[in-house]
């Protein structure tokens, strides 16, 4: 793969990830306390001109579609929740353990492969992915791997926590 290849695939993934993630820009309502909703001519502000592509719309081909195909079909779909979802619901994680970081990377990932793929059969995996995961939260909120005694002492319980929000931000 050439470097012009490289890049271009790497801004599309970029713009893919600031899809599925709603990262744009927004009118911050202090700044632009007096400006029109269309227009911010007036009020030295200039209108987000980036807007997300709607899901499925950008497609890759050649060698790298190929290789996102395959990691899609192969990988991201391939996974098995139960594993995912099962440290969540035991709540065992040994001491310095990292088990509750896969389920946001999964999650994260599967997103991602959303946004380039949409299909019904895909958006069904996410939703049992997420409702799964949200199943074992527990009465006091936590969504973890860690029993109660170990949680933020000094083990990886952060770590995992941190992986299951970006999953959710997704």
């Amino acid at each position: 793969m050439n470097t012009k290849t490289f890049s271009l695939a790497i801004t599309l993934l970029i713009m893919l990830s600031a899809y599925a993630s709603n990262i744009y820009s927004q009118p911050d309502s202090q700044s632009h306390k007096n400006c029109s909703e269309d227009s911010h001519e007036n009020c030295g502000h200039h209108a987000d001109l980036f807007k997300p592509l709607p899901k499925g719309t950008v497609q890759i081909d050649g060698y790298l579609g190929e290789k996102l195909d395959l990691c899609i079909e192969n990988r991201v779909k391939k996974q098995s929740l139960d594993d995912f979802i099962m440290p969540f619901d035991v709540r065992d994680e040994p001491r310095w353990g990292w088990r509750g970081e896969f389920w946001g990377k999964w999650y994260t990932s599967a997103m991602l492969g959303y946004a380039y793929q949409p299909t019904k059969e895909y958006k069904k995996l996410i939703d049992k992915g997420v409702n799964e995961l949200i199943k074992t939260q527990g009465d006091d909120g936590y969504i973890g791997t860690s029993p109660y005694e170990d949680r933020i002492n000094g083990n990886w319980d952060i770590w995992g926590r941190k992986y299951v929000l970006l999953g959710l931000m997704m």
